[in-house]
């Protein structure tokens, strides 16, 4: 399985992603496994994954999506750093 994290992500896809995260809800997360598996499912079905599909994230291995969901989060926060140049 090959799928590829997008470097690029506009404004309305972090805020799509925003909202489908919230929708797993996350009050109810109580462990990585489960957080992970959110974070994978809501960047792939608002097109931050691509070569992914939502259904093939159950049958992955933990660990992939645990590596993936950590790539995700990488790419997350790097929206909200300023570069000092600019």
């Amino acid at each position: 399985m090959t799928w590829k994290l997008r470097e690029e992500i506009t404004q309305r896809e972090a805020e799509a992603f925003e909202t489908l995260y919230n929708k797993f809800g996350i009050d109810d997360m109580r462990g990585m496994a489960t957080i992970n598996g959110a974070i994978v499912r809501a960047a792939v079905e608002t097109g931050w994954v691509t070569g992914l599909e939502v259904d093939k994230i159950p049958d992955m291995s933990a660990a992939d999506v645990r590596k993936l969901g950590t790539a995700i989060n990488k790419l997350y926060v790097s929206l909200g750093e300023i570069d000092p140049k600019t």
